[in-house]
């Protein structure tokens, strides 16, 4: 697992990270089945409690994940989530598997996460959550707009970690600049040393007459969530922390 000192100039911004991201895990790799094409959320959730693991409080130090000649290894860490969530390698995994495929993993390990998922948030209760060091995983839908019907309908999804927010005198009081690490996106190709993206959330605009699913309400937009035709919405938000560290 490559790992890199990260360094941010001042921009006169105040942000949060609870943990820095210092590494990828790119979802789409040979070794995973697919191709990785269905494996958002084992990847997701393997990046995360490998970051907690090398860089969290000593409590996760013990946290056990698959070795390869003695290192850590990122894609049979996926795996592992991978058996524990029951994920499809074409339908992916089921909304109801997530927060206890969670509480498995991290009760094999010693340690008892409260968890929660939310439907219905604003986004300053988001960034409260990161304010408070939960670890966010975020469930976005991928709409697609059709004219026949001058309507936006849900055509897939994907899921991504929130590790941090920005805001800076900028940031319009409807949206939140969240530091994003996207299992979709190979950041080793991208500017270095950053293994993330800044996207912005934000309350979506209605368009008189469109219709669109009822959860349809923040959308996301930066690199990896620009959709032709069509808009990614934040649909679910996944978390977990413990109380007790």
């Amino acid at each position: 697992m490559q790992d890199r000192d990260v360094k941010l100039k001042s921009r006169s911004v105040a942000m949060l990270f609870a943990i820095m991201p210092g590494f990828q895990i790119y979802q789409n790799d040979p070794r995973l089945p697919n191709h990785g094409g269905s494996y958002c959320w084992p990847s997701a959730l393997a990046h995360r409690v490998l970051t907690l693991k090398k860089y969290g409080p000593n409590a996760f130090a013990q946290l056990k994940v698959p070795t390869k000649d003695g290192l850590e290894d990122p894609i049979e860490a996926v795996k592992l989530m991978a058996e524990l969530c029951h994920t499809s390698s074409t339908g992916g995994t089921s909304q109801n598997q997530k927060l206890p495929c969670i509480v498995r993993f991290f009760e094999k390990n010693g340690l008892h996460p409260a968890v929660f998922s939310k439907d219905h948030f604003t986004l300053s209760e988001i960034e409260k959550l990161l304010r408070e060091n939960n670890s966010l995983i975020l469930h976005v839908a991928w709409l697609k707009f059709d004219a026949s019907r001058n309507e936006y309908r849900e055509d897939g999804s994907h899921s991504v970690n929130a590790y941090g927010f920005e805001k800076t005198e900028k940031t319009r009081d409807d949206s939140l600049v969240l530091q994003i690490n996207n299992p979709n996106r190979n950041y080793e190709n991208g500017p270095h040393p950053r293994y993330f993206d800044e996207v912005s959330l934000r309350k979506i605009v209605r368009k008189t007459g469109t219709r669109y699913p009822e959860f349809t309400e923040f959308e996301l937009d930066g690199p990896g969530f620009r959709v032709k035709d069509g808009i990614a919405v934040l649909k679910t938000v996944y978390g977990f922390r413990f109380p007790s560290l």
